[in-house]
């Protein structure tokens, strides 16, 4: 072989060990991505939050709003939430009667 061809073979080398360098690092980083990606998928929460998501809590049946203002025992509870729950508890027979004395007062 000849000074040319070792020289040119010599750089060569040295490009593909530079290539190999970067395609290690790459490597590296998507290792490191894929165990933060599988510590995320056992608490859901976490990839949520990143996301964007807030988490919340549905307030109970005695703290929503009653729409129809109807009057309640429990006055301990005040403000926008204030409601007896009786939206939820109340049965079929006794929402339907509510219904009906509604639409007989709005027909007088």
């Amino acid at each position: 072989m000849s000074d040319k061809d070792t020289k040119e073979s010599i750089e060569l080398a040295k490009e593909l060990m530079e290539e190999v360098k970067i395609l290690k690092t790459r490597i590296e980083n998507l290792e490191a991505e894929n165990a933060i990606l599988e510590k995320n998928q056992e608490d859901p929460a976490i990839m949520m939050r990143k996301a964007g998501w807030i988490s919340m809590v549905t307030p109970h049946a005695a703290e929503t709003f009653d729409p129809l203002n109807r009057d309640t025992e429990n006055t301990a509870v005040a403000g926008p939430f204030s409601g007896s729950g009786d939206m939820i508890t109340k049965s079929r027979y006794d929402e339907l009667a509510e219904w009906e004395d509604a639409e007989r007062e709005m027909r007088e």
